[in-house]
């Protein structure tokens, strides 16, 4: 049944409509295992406590590089939605790099990109039916094809099993790592720096990412799961328990997360007595409620954070709120807050100085930004945008496990490396490599 139709003229292509389609409601991670299975080219996958989010194809990209790549990310969108109305809306999926360039693993995913699908199913909390959008110009037997993905059960994803083989990483270069980064510390230059390592997990059959975030998500209803797939076949997925930045309906929600221990402290009070991880989360909290003073008149963030349980580890956490008239397109929050200390350091420049150094990879999208943009043509655009955390690569028979901890002078290496191994183990096991 269509709930509604509008149509735009699209200079240089052959789009013409946006069609809506009421659906029925189906399990989303269901139904991206079956449009992997019939070769559909999903291009992104996203759910949270609000919605969940397939796309389809790709009938429109934006992408940019260099230190102005918000900027210009910024004006294209604005762009597109001023020439193309309804069509250039959204929503645009995608994200950036957590460096301005991007080469190594991710480069078939550029240093920023945002796409707009052809087709976009979207089941919103509490709605009573799913929403099915196809726009542009498509064949009937293409249509008949989508549609009938829409509306045939798709089954729960089996978990993965079997043949898996985990290379855990080298203590040693971490190791050596954070060495560089006492270093800084005697130099009094630096306060805090995150480090990063990968995991791979091989397994011979491959992964299904589907599969994959089933695991993940299986016991999450806080964090935001995701999958962005590139031209290459590549997906890198995850479930991040950290915002970026939300702008919607004037108002403006992000937060510092800093600061964890495992869960086996029920009233969170040995993490709220930890010095360590309380000096760990100030330096975010600061920065955070400083950056996002710069935007905006006003801002609310409470003096003590809480904790927040998600999975198998707790975080400290401060939201941090502002609401009015002057909160600013998504796009240049983005920028002014990425990266936080809570992904690169305190004084920001001398960690991203120690993590380029200490690190043995570029860190690709790891630690970059996550989620989708709705475009609108006074260039204030709004969405919700994660830290893309508790993340994977995966490419053929290898997945590459991505996983960072913070580190202050009182850090120990044991200390920071068994951080990391509870941080990446849901991730190793929804990989099968539990």
């Amino acid at each position: 049944m269509t709930i509604g139709v509008a149509s735009v003229r699209r200079s240089q292509r052959s789009v013409v409509s946006l069609e809506r389609w009421a659906v029925p409601q189906r399990t989303p991670l269901g139904l991206l295992a079956a449009a992997i299975d019939a070769d559909l080219h999903p291009s992104f996958f996203w759910q949270d406590e609000q919605r969940a989010i397939i796309g389809l194809g790709q009938l429109d990209v934006v992408e940019a590089s260099g230190p102005n790549r918000f900027a210009s990310l910024d004006l294209a969108l604005k762009q597109r939605k001023e020439a193309e109305g309804p069509m250039a809306h959204g929503p645009w999926f995608g994200g950036f790099s957590f460096e301005s360039e991007v080469q190594g693993h991710f480069a078939p995913f550029g240093a920023a990109r945002f796409i707009l699908p052809r087709f976009v199913w979207t089941l919103e909390r509490g709605a009573s039916a799913a929403v099915l959008e196809i726009r542009g110009s498509c064949s009937h037997p293409e249509v008949e094809s989508i549609i009938g993905w829409a509306h045939n059960p798709a089954p729960n994803p089996a978990q993965i099993g079997g043949g898996v083989k985990v290379v855990s990483g080298d203590f040693g270069a971490w190791r050596s790592s954070m060495t560089k980064a006492r270093a800084t510390f005697a130099s009094g230059r630096l306060e805090k720096v995150v480090l990063s390592r990968d995991i791979v997990v091989r397994r011979a059959s491959g992964f299904c990412p589907a599969r994959v975030l089933a695991g993940l998500s299986a016991h999450s209803v806080a964090e935001a799961s995701f999958a962005l797939f590139a031209e290459s076949g590549d997906c890198f997925l995850g479930l991040t328990p950290e915002r970026l930045v939300r702008v919607e309906d004037g108002r403006l929600s992000t937060e510092a997360l800093a600061g964890s221990s495992s869960v086996d402290d029920p009233d969170g009070h040995r993490l709220l007595d930890s010095a360590k991880d309380r000096q760990e989360h100030r330096y975010v909290a600061e920065y955070m409620r400083e950056k996002v003073g710069q935007l905006v008149d006003h801002i609310h963030m409470a003096e003590e954070p809480v904790v927040r349980r998600l999975g198998t580890i707790a975080h400290l956490c401060s939201p941090i709120e502002a609401q009015g008239t002057s909160i600013p397109s998504i796009l240049k929050v983005a920028e002014v807050l990425h990266p936080s200390p809570a992904v690169g350091g305190v004084p920001l420049e001398t960690a991203l100085e120690v993590i380029r150094e200490a690190e043995f990879r570029p860190r690709g999208w790891y630690a970059g930004g996550i989620g989708f943009i709705w475009a609108e043509a006074s260039g204030l655009h709004t969405g919700d945008l994660r830290v893309a955390l508790r993340s994977a690569l995966l490419r053929g028979s290898e997945a590459r496990v991505f996983v960072g901890a913070g580190v202050v002078p009182a850090s120990t290496d044991e200390g920071e490396w068994s951080e990391t191994r509870l941080k990446s183990a849901r991730t190793v096991a929804a990989l099968g490599g539990a």
